[in-house]
């Protein structure tokens, strides 16, 4: 479950958006242009890390370093070239870099981790990300996404054989994504598709939803044995509307056939978010 929640924390907090990082013919949710987020702090079991986030003097997110809730150090960098982003994570002596390859619209069109292919993904005439290929050398496994009203509602995994394998459902709050933080990114949060092992800013996968989820129910066939997982989260605003924590609830469940469900963990996270505004 560690490793689970520090997976969390790279894929859902790593989304961090400024207005200087939006790109021509893409948009995006609403975002306060006047502030950064500078600190975010994981909490699980008791336990807090604190990662500090570094910008460039376009107030673009160069680098994200500290340590999780669990003590591990996080080190994150990001360099934005012509038609590219490196992702690099730095873990003592190790680096693993991730590129992310972009079109001419600066949306990202595959992603390269260690040289191979891991993602290739297409947009829709709407702007938003429609399908992804993904899972092993050759890609073999594919997510169809569905959209409604302006936000993502259904991603149906296909195995190698064309054959459904996961479901995700999407569940959104009426009100709309003002924050720095976004959550709804299916590229980014484990309880999604969970496809990028490194952290980039949003605003450089198309159009994102534009309401603030408040449920993923995601669910996975193994013959007649179905697993769950049930992700809730709940925000909580300062005076001015920022987003300065977001809890979730991680819900894990099994069924055989038609016995009844198994309850395999239920675990709370959250994560407080600071800014500077000016």
């Amino acid at each position: 479950m560690k490793k689970h929640f520090k997976l969390l924390t790279v894929f859902a907090l790593m989304l961090i958006t400024v207005g200087a990082c939006k790109k021509d013919k893409t948009e995006e949710p609403v975002v306060e242009t006047n502030c950064l987020v500078t600190t975010i702090i994981p909490t699980y079991n008791s336990k807090s890390g604190n990662l500090q986030a570094t910008y460039n003097s376009n107030n673009k997110l160069i680098k994200l370093a500290g340590s999780s809730s669990d003590g591990d150090p996080v080190l994150y960098d990001i360099t934005y070239n012509a038609n590219n982003i490196y992702g690099v994570e730095t873990n003592g002596s190790n680096k693993h870099l991730i590129v992310y390859n972009q079109d001419a619209q600066g949306r990202v069109i595959d992603i390269v981790d260690a040289g191979t292919v891991v993602a290739v993904l297409k947009y829709n005439s709407d702007g938003y990300i429609s399908e992804i290929s993904y899972g092993g050398n050759p890609l073999s496994d594919v997510a169809k996404l569905t959209y409604a009203n302006g936000n993502l509602i259904k991603a149906d995994i296909l195995d190698y054989n064309k054959n459904l394998s996961e479901d995700i459902k999407f569940e959104y709050s009426t009100e709309d994504v003002i924050t720095s933080v976004n959550l709804a990114d299916p590229l980014f949060l484990n309880s999604g598709l969970g496809l990028v092992d490194a952290f980039i800013p949003n605003g450089v996968f198309g159009k994102v939803s534009k309401n603030q989820v408040k449920k993923i129910t995601k669910s996975t066939y193994q013959g007649i044995i179905k697993y769950y997982t049930t992700d809730t989260f709940i925000y909580n605003k300062d005076s001015n509307g920022k987003i300065i924590d977001v809890a979730q609830n991680n819900l894990i469940q099994s069924q055989d056939g038609v016995k009844p469900l198994i309850t395999l963990d239920n675990t709370n996270f959250s994560w407080g978010i600071k800014y500077n505004c000016k």
